[in-house]
């Protein structure tokens, strides 16, 4: 995968591509160690979380972002009141614990309406994320950056939706994921 640390301003720049554990209904024969990784991570495991971690600092490093940079993540696709614990939360706050440039606002955007799991063939359109996510605190993002950390990107619905629900609240929006899917014909 060579995608440009910079298409994260327009789009979402992705760590490495990831390919799905089912294929056609089989055990999808290019499914690795990686993939397997962005699982554990998604469950919560703590190794793969401290790996995720490190994959995360690399893409930030390629940013060259200011000293103030508030972390935000895509929410689950349950509803909250916030996203305190999950793994992204838990990499945003130990990212802002170890560079002083960023700040953790996990909760930025929080799901206010419970949708289907992607995963399972929940609606991936922008608009289903638009009318299930909203931004905490808007008066805190206007005029600041803002990196959106994301695990899987398959579509971009929710990162998308997350960017334009960030930059409405006045945010300069930049877009990180772990794992872009494979799509295969």
């Amino acid at each position: 995968m060579a995608e440009n640390p910079q298409d994260a301003w327009s789009g979402v720049y992705c760590t490495r591509d990831y390919n799905p554990y089912k294929f056609q209904g089989s055990k999808n024969p290019n499914f690795g160690s990686l993939d397997g990784r962005l699982l554990d991570f998604k469950e919560g495991k703590s190794p793969a979380v401290r790996a995720e971690i490190q994959e995360f600092l690399a893409a930030l490093k390629d940013l060259k972002l200011p000293k103030g940079t508030l972390i935000a993540i895509v929410p689950g696709h349950a509803a909250a009141a916030s996203n305190a614990g999950k793994p992204l939360a838990r990499v945003a706050k130990v990212i802002a614990a170890m560079d002083s440039r960023f700040v953790a606002e996990f909760d930025a955007l929080i799901r206010k309406k419970t949708i289907p799991k992607l995963s399972k063939g929940g609606g991936r359109s922008v608009e289903t994320h638009i009318a299930s996510m909203g931004v905490q605190k808007p008066a805190n993002l206007k005029g600041k950056t803002v990196v959106v950390l994301d695990d899987t990107v398959t579509s971009e619905g929710s990162l998308t939706a997350a960017r334009k629900l960030l930059e409405e609240a006045g945010a300069k929006v930049a877009a990180i994921g772990l794992g872009r899917t494979v799509k295969y014909l």
